[in-house]
């Protein structure tokens, strides 16, 4: 009888070998359609629950203050962690400081993660759109640690809720979920500030993701040694202003933890829907979450 798990661990070992746009199709094929099957997302299974206990920290723009009600619904009912706390990270605004209050949330004011605001940042691409508020919520997300005290902390976008139950730890591993999404500048962005090639052929960019300080710490300071300053300022350096998306804070973190401790990660498919919250209960198939349109 044919052992279908040697079979597969055969293949995760020989996919490197095939063109890159190939192992990315068949990468993303068996995360989507063989490991449910076979139950290597532990998401198929019953009564899923960690004990590890874990932050939410949600960065948040004016913008999305209507959704939060939805997203801390998502945090509260489905994920299946013990949560210590749930941090909202944004500008003083009186509305959101209110909505924290209703729903006993802690406010953390933006310029108190990095020590400056947005305007610092001047991320003008060439078509003239202003990237920076973009980019500076990708530092905040980078400088977490900062704001939880936790071993592990999941950083989630406000423009995502969580519609079946989720973890982040299973077995020792830190479950990083990859998406259909792919960006080359976010890979070229990564080379250029770890001076080595990215290792995943798939995204990690899935509107979440969870950090684990120690290793967080461990990127920042590798590339503060190599560039002799500050990991924040490597990064707006480097940025390519030519572009009008050229950074992602999830490939960077995902590239790099896979790259130094690939036996830390179990990788699963995301699941994600894109569309409005109000249609979530006329979704068919099996969903993680969804993002807004």
């Amino acid at each position: 009888m044919i052992d279908i798990h040697h079979l597969l661990s055969l293949c995760d070992l020989h996919l490197s070998n095939l063109p890159s746009e190939i192992t990315r199709k068949l990468f993303l094929w068996k995360l989507r359609s063989l490991d449910p099957i076979l139950m290597r997302d532990v998401h198929f299974m019953p009564g899923i629950r960690s004990k590890t206990p874990i932050d939410v920290i949600i960065p948040l723009s004016p913008r999305h203050i209507p959704m939060l009600p939805l997203v801390i619904e998502g945090v509260r009912k489905y994920i299946m962690h013990p949560v210590q706390n749930i941090y909202v990270v944004a500008t003083l605004n009186e509305n959101i400081i209110e909505t924290c209050k209703d729903h006993d949330l802690t406010f953390i004011e933006e310029t108190s993660v990095l020590g400056y605001d947005k305007t610092r940042i001047d991320y003008i691409c060439k078509n003239q759109q202003d990237r920076s508020g973009w980019l500076y919520q990708q530092l905040i997300k980078l400088y977490g640690e900062r704001v939880s005290s936790q071993e592990k902390f999941l950083i989630l976008d406000s423009s995502t809720v969580f519609i079946s139950p989720k973890i982040f730890c299973h077995n020792g591993q830190d479950i990083l979920d990859h998406s259909d999404e792919w960006h080359r500048p976010y890979f070229t962005m990564y080379e250029r500030m770890m001076l080595r090639k990215t290792v995943s052929k798939t995204s990690f960019v899935c509107h979440y993701m969870l950090f684990d300080r120690n290793k967080l710490l461990d990127l920042k300071s590798d590339v503060e040694l190599r560039f002799q300053k500050r990991f924040d300022e490597v990064i707006l350096d480097l940025i390519d202003r030519e572009e009008c998306s050229s950074f992602s804070e999830y490939e960077t973190y995902g590239n790099y933890v896979m790259s130094k401790w690939p036996e830390s990660i179990k990788h699963e498919y995301w699941f994600n829907k894109r569309c409005d919250p109000q249609w979530r209960s006329q979704l068919k198939g099996f969903n993680k979450s969804i993002s807004w349109l």
